[in-house]
């Protein structure tokens, strides 16, 4: 998106980032009591956030846009 210029601010790039983070916080990272039900409910809701994050050109737009 950048060509590897982080010089120049893309709000763009936020989004990426917050996409990278959120795919890291479900795939990576360990949990303790994986199967309780608000565990999954709010894996649930990472997963949907990460899935709808790429509808937004910043992440301003998108916390405007949800909260």
């Amino acid at each position: 998106m950048n060509q590897n210029n982080w010089e120049r601010f893309e709000p763009y790039s936020n989004i990426l980032w917050l996409h990278y983070t959120l795919d890291k916080a479900i795939t990576a990272l360990r949990y303790k009591n994986i199967q309780t039900k608000i565990h999954k409910e709010y894996i649930s809701k990472l997963k949907q956030i990460k899935n709808d994050i790429f509808n937004y050109n910043s992440v301003k737009e998108f916390v405007l846009n949800n909260f």
